[in-house]
């Protein structure tokens, strides 16, 4: 066994540089990149005498210790450099080839396991799971039917939209624009008529609200309060203020015991070993569970408040892995 940790991800990823730079000198990051076929990386796996050995560009990565599941990046049937009528089948053999190593490394120890990833970002199973554990969480519906969603809103007044991924879309003027929360008074006049393609999230919204990101890796956790600076939109989505600095975080060591506890509580129940949930605290001091990101990004909040996130990391990945 090898003192290697694998991160499965796709370069330039400045999360695997600083827990790299943590691990010291104890170990390495591999990097397995899918991206990056077929022309800069390729996968061998072999099945003898009853052992699978796993090689891409001749290093062995089956004989890691534990194994990172960052942010891989897959190829699109575009970027196959095939005919048009090969694509599909291209395609197919791509990502069944790229990505059949994660069953074979499942006895290394993960963070966080891929299938476990997948299951876990299903918004409305997060809620069921965080009411179990004791979360207080807000009447939520998940829908394409516009009637749905006026019933909603006539029951519970101010809700929210939410996207259910974050896919930036470019339009004719060459720039990115992303389908951040969206506040939805009862006097709106919202056309809904083309919601029958993408089902979204509407939410009750809290109002008068402080938002809380709570980044837990393993048994630590890592709260941040995060307040806009500026625009009301950003008090909606914080996410609106990070490009335009318009958003400032603090740790939180305040941020109680008990919600420290059912954080953990809920990251086991879910099968993970990392998260990043979000809270928000109402004007009468409550804790609401909004949602969690089970491989969220986590660099920008050790960057602007100094908590020791990547470090953790690193010891997880070391002394969590097979010896």
């Amino acid at each position: 066994m090898s003192n290697n940790i694998l991160a499965i991800t796709t370069a330039e990823d400045p999360h695997v540089d600083m827990v790299s730079d943590k691990l010291k000198d104890r170990g390495s990051i591999l990097i397995y990149d899918p991206n990056k076929f077929p022309e800069d990386t390729d996968i061998t796996i072999s099945f003898i005498n009853g052992n699978h050995s796993v090689i891409s560009e001749g290093r062995v990565l089956s004989d890691v210790r534990s194994v990172w599941f960052r942010k891989p990046k897959y190829l699109k049937p575009s970027d196959q450099p095939v005919e048009n009528e090969f694509r599909a089948f291209t395609q197919e053999a791509y990502e069944l080839g790229s990505k059949a190593i994660y069953d074979l490394l499942r006895n290394k120890f993960w963070m966080s396991p891929f299938r476990n990833i997948l299951s876990a970002g299903n918004k409305m199973l997060q809620l069921e799971l965080a009411q179990e554990v004791g979360f207080n969480v807000p009447a939520t519906v998940l829908t394409n039917n516009p009637n749905d969603v006026m019933t909603f809103r006539n029951e519970f007044g101010q809700i929210v939209a939410k996207s259910l991924n974050f896919h930036p879309v470019q339009l004719e003027d060459g720039n990115l624009y992303g389908f951040y929360t969206t506040s939805i008074s009862p006097k709106d006049d919202v056309d809904f008529s083309g919601l029958a393609l993408a089902p979204t999230i509407f939410q009750q919204e809290i109002l008068d609200k402080v938002d809380v990101r709570v980044t837990i890796v393993g048994n630590e956790i890592f709260p941040c309060l995060i307040r806009p600076t500026k625009r009301k939109s950003t008090a909606v989505d914080w996410r609106e203020g990070i490009m335009t600095d318009e958003v400032e975080y603090t740790a939180f060591p305040e941020f109680p015991e008990n919600m420290r506890l059912l954080c953990i509580q809920m990251v086991k129940k879910l099968g993970l070993t990392f998260s990043a949930m979000e809270f928000v605290i109402d004007k009468d001091g409550k804790y609401w569970f909004i949602e969690n990101n089970p491989n969220g990004q986590w660099a920008f909040i050790e960057d602007e408040t100094g908590m020791p996130i990547s470090e953790s990391i690193a010891e997880l990945l070391w002394k969590s892995g097979k010896r």
